[in-house]
Order: structure tokens, then sequence, then C-alpha cells
């Protein structure tokens, strides 16, 4: 391809291309060039970048940074739902094997007070008078007076005991004689957790007393 060469005042000088027969324009880039001596500097200026082009670049950039941001966004929420599930399961069921363990070890008929439905109150074979309620949310044991109040659990909804004759179905609500089964119901209630945990216990030594 033959290019034909301008020189101008300044000393710049321009390429254009030529166009041969039958083909039409050979070159469409335009170059441009300097005169440095007796040596020419040639340089040639390649298409850019268009504002559309940038345009739809930041468009799908911005749906992939948001659609990352939602997976890890709810792969966060995830997390810490399953931590609070994993916090509060644990809670209620160490709370329920505590209450169910010292159960067992009422020491006598006699020694239960029937209470309201959200406490208990007995006293264990070492002669100590131990008491379960529910202060606010939170589980709470004391022996031998609030004075020795400890939390077992927190996030507690309800706490309910039952009493039940030998049976095991008939409801006992006044005489602690003829109480066979202790039942107990938990509710845990947090953010992400709901659940009732259940129980019934037949102390030990009330076979053999009554």
């Amino acid at each position: 391809m033959k290019v034909f060469r301008i020189q101008s005042l300044t000393g710049a000088r321009h390429c254009f291309p030529r166009y041969r027969r039958g083909i039409g324009k050979v070159c469409h880039l335009p170059c441009f060039g300097a005169v440095q001596g007796n040596k020419s500097i040639t340089t040639t200026r390649c298409r850019g970048v268009t504002l559309i082009e940038m345009v739809v670049v930041i468009i799908l950039l911005g749906i992939v940074f948001a659609i990352g941001s939602m997976l890890i966004s709810h792969a966060f929420r995830s997390y810490f739902a399953g931590r609070d599930i994993t916090d509060a399961e644990w809670q209620g069921r160490i709370a329920m094997e505590r209450m169910t363990r010292e159960l067992r070890a009422v020491r006598a008929p006699p020694d239960l007070t029937i209470s309201p439905g959200n406490e208990i109150t007995f006293n264990d074979t070492a002669g100590n008078t131990v008491r379960f309620y529910l202060n606010g949310t939170t589980l709470t044991r004391s022996e031998g007076g609030t004075t020795n109040a400890v939390p077992l659990a927190d996030k507690i909804n309800s706490l309910n005991f039952y009493y039940l004759q030998e049976d095991g179905e008939t409801a006992e609500t006044s005489t602690a004689s003829n109480v066979y089964y202790i039942s107990v119901k938990l509710r845990v209630v947090d953010d992400n957790y709901d659940e009732t945990l259940r129980a019934t216990v037949r102390p030990r030594h009330f076979e053999k007393l009554q």
C-alpha cells in the first residue's frame, strides 16, 4: 500500500491512506508523525473505548457486586442464626437435665410443696431446700433461700410443673402425698429458635415410702 506524505510548515507530517481501485480504502486509521532531523517518527492512534461500553461494564460490575453482597449477607445471617439456635438449645437442655436430676432426689412426698405451676420447692435427700422458678425470662435455682439464687438458663418463655397420681394421668393439685410423678415443661424462645422441652420424673424414694 502506498501512502501519501504531506509535510506541514510546523514540521508535523500527516499520512493519509490511498484508495485502490476496486478495493476501497485500505486503512482507516490515520497516523501522525513528526520529522526529527533526517529521521521520521511515526505513531498510530488506535480506537479507544466508547462511553456506551464503559456504562455497560459499570452496570455489569454493579450486578456482580450486588449478587456477591447478597450471598455474603445470607451466609452471615445463617451463621448467626445457627449460633443463636445452638446457644438457646444448649441452655434449655442443660437446664432440663439439671432439674430432672434433682427432682429424682426429692426426699419424700411430704417434702414436696405443690406450688403454682411455674415453680417448685422440695427438700432433697441431704435436707437442702431447693426451689426452681422463673424470674422474668431466666430459669433460676435457689437453695436455702432467695439469697443463694443461681441462674440456670436465659431466654425461657415459660416454665410449668405438673403433679400426677399413681396412674400417671390424674392430676394432683393439693395433696403432696398423692403425687407419684412430676412433669416439667420448659419452652425456650429466641429470635430464630422456639422449642418446648418436656420430661416426667418419678422421685426414687416415693415408691419406698408410699
